[in-house]
């Protein structure tokens, strides 16, 4: 009764402040994701299949920003053209394969056709998330607005390494059950255990990137202290893709931007190895079979052996334009795992076959655009080293970015939904950061500067 009186409380305030700023209601909003699948968030308001508080959190705030908007001077912000019409094709190949599935709910399992409940999960939810990313992106129009809404990427991050500590005793980095820790992840935070790993792997490589951004040594001690929280997080997220993707991310930034972690990368590899036994046990698990020898279809749960090729065989039958969401369940696909596995998932374990299955070569190719775009947007922001906030916003951009498309390779959507809320938000960032950059580079012309020192939209903010 407690925990429902504050959280009510919390709410009254977002709905009321939004009507004052509705950018701070808006991350105090994305914050709370965190507790959106907790068992002590309502499941509807006032009966309302649908209206949760998340969710009419968002429709106040949606309200607040169009009053703001419409009756405010300040012009809105140019995104290029290219960049606009690769966001209208991927929210267009999300509709259509919405579409599709719904046109053939028919052919779902007994007890998974419900038209309101796929309406939910594979449209308004995804459209949702989005929304508050453009909405976050849209606030961004001054230096320490940038600075909250980063704060806000990250905070949503540390806030999910905090439950998971909070769940998990630490000692079981030093041993302990991989796979009910896992569904334990799930069952109290509402985050599958790799999604939550890659949400952590991203967060602390974003609070690596975004470190130089805050000026006061207080401040950089935090982002310190947690980075360390997060790290722990993903130790005990047990989760091979997360440890991949960690290693993974920070190459590429070793390799791009901060070449010193070519160095420390593989001494650190060495210490977390040594204090955290489970982590290496992680790792080599299932990976020696009988005769020594690497049985690749238990090392990888069934994706190889019994998963992937009845979904590689889909594809080919339509490669172009796919089946529309959950295909899994609606294709010939469907008989044949279950005769091996006993069970179907709703996705193939394969954020790349996945759209493959579900929008075919065209919404490969658009979804592709979308995370390389904000990938190589973001390299080139984060090489501007004469503005700390540039470097921060790219590096945002560059780590979701190639994070993203490492986890993918063992099951991380590429689709919007709550773990990619973040990820949304940081491309977001990004590409505000890339169109403020012009404006930024001819008013530094015109009054003969050297550096980005002009404040956006002519706001003197810190």
């Amino acid at each position: 009764m407690i925990r429902l009186t504050a959280l009510i409380i919390f709410l009254l305030f977002i709905w009321i402040y939004a009507f004052r700023d509705w950018f701070v209601s808006l991350c105090a909003l994305i914050l709370m994701t965190v507790l959106l699948q907790n068992d002590d968030m309502p499941g509807r308001l006032l009966g309302i299949q649908g209206l949760n508080p998340w969710n009419a959190s968002l429709l106040i705030i949606t309200i607040a920003w169009a009053i703001k908007r419409f009756s405010s001077k300040q012009p809105p912000w140019r995104a290029s053209p290219f960049a606009i019409a690769v966001i209208i094709a991927y929210l267009a190949v999300l509709f259509v394969a919405y579409v599709r599935l719904v046109a053939d709910a028919g052919s779902l399992p007994a007890g998974r056709g419900d038209y309101l409940g796929l309406t939910t999960e594979m449209f308004i939810n995804p459209m949702k998330f989005f929304w508050a990313a453009v909405l976050l992106t849209d606030g961004c129009t001054s230096r320490a607005r940038f600075k909250m809404a980063i704060a806000t990427v990250v905070g949503v991050g540390v806030l999910y390494a905090l439950f998971v500590l909070k769940n998990i005793p630490v000692s079981y980095l030093g041993g302990g059950p991989f796979m009910s820790v896992r569904h334990r992840i799930d069952k109290e935070i509402g985050l599958h255990a790799n999604d939550m790993a890659k949400v952590l792997v991203l967060t602390f490589w974003s609070l690596f990137v975004t470190y130089r951004c805050w000026p006061r040594w207080e401040y950089k001690a935090t982002a310190v202290g947690c980075m360390l929280v997060v790290l722990l997080g993903v130790g005990l997220c047990f989760s091979r893709a997360g440890y991949i993707a960690w290693v993974g991310v920070g190459f590429l930034l070793a390799c791009f931007r901060w070449r010193k972690l070519l160095i420390l990368g593989p001494v650190a590899l060495v210490v977390i190895c040594a204090a955290m036994p489970s982590v290496r046990g992680r790792l080599l698990m299932d990976l020696v079979g009988q005769g020594g020898e690497v049985d690749l279809n238990v090392a990888t749960a069934g994706r190889t052996g019994h998963l992937w090729p009845p979904v590689i065989e889909q594809i080919g039958e339509s490669p172009v334009v796919g089946y529309g969401r959950l295909a899994m369940l609606r294709t010939p696909a469907y008989d044949k795992i279950l005769e091996t596995e006993g069970v179907v998932p709703t996705s193939p374990h394969n954020g790349y076959l996945e759209v493959m299955l579900e929008t075919g070569l065209v919404g490969m190719v658009i979804t592709l655009a979308v995370f390389l775009g904000s990938g190589l947007l973001g390299f080139l922001l984060m090489r501007m080293r004469h503005d700390t906030l540039f470097l921060a916003a790219g590096g945002l951009g560059f780590v979701h970015a190639t994070g993203c498309l490492i986890t993918a390779l063992s099951g991380a959507m590429l689709f919007p939904d709550q773990g990619m809320l973040v990820t949304m938000c940081a491309f977001g960032i990004t590409l505000r950061a890339w169109s403020m950059r012009y404006q930024l580079m001819s008013r530094s012309r015109s009054v003969g500067l050297t550096e980005y020192g002009v404040p956006f939209y002519g706001v003197n903010a810190p």
